[in-house]
């Protein structure tokens, strides 16, 4: 039997939509339930079932208010700024059409880094509100600009092309 002869084998094919949710649902569940004051998931089971489904569970008021305002919200946020993280990181892998883009790649974190430097040291991170202007205005100067440090180190592309 040759190469050509013999059947390909395929790995069978894992369906995210049936894997990914439980295992979110369980971080969710257990970020909930981590903390210095140690309560248990079925409490967190409980808190949830109360505020959601309005079940009318006995739980310690105290236990409610950690659960329910801050682990659940500190939960919450933190799969949030996870997805769109998540998300970012695929925008930019389909616009430069390669697996391995990162921010590095066209100096957006370098940008970044270089406004929030430039902030602190003109004395402008004082104001509440211009703090994070800094890094959001130093990580676009070098988008438009890459094409055109390309064409100067002698690349194929020039300015006014997509990169």
């Amino acid at each position: 039997m040759t190469a050509i002869d013999r059947p390909v084998m395929r790995r069978p094919q894992w369906h995210w939509w049936v894997i990914i949710p439980p295992a979110l649902l369980a971080a969710l569940l257990f970020g909930a339930a981590i903390g210095e004051v140690s309560i248990p998931p079925q409490v967190v089971l409980k808190v949830l079932a109360n505020k959601v489904l309005n079940a009318g569970y006995a739980v310690d008021k105290i236990d409610e208010g950690i659960v329910w305002n801050y682990r659940m919200a500190r939960a919450v946020v933190a799969m949030c700024c996870g997805a769109g993280l998540a998300l970012s990181g695929v925008v930019l892998q389909a616009l430069l059409r390669n697996a391995l883009a990162d921010p590095y790649l066209l100096g957006i974190s370098a940008g970044a880094s270089t406004g929030a430097v430039a902030v602190t040291i003109l004395g402008l991170g004082g104001v509440r509100s211009r703090c994070p202007s800094g890094p959001s205005a130093g990580r676009l100067w070098p988008l438009p600009l890459s094409p055109c440090w390309r064409r100067r180190r002698g690349a194929a592309s020039g300015c006014g092309q997509r990169v």
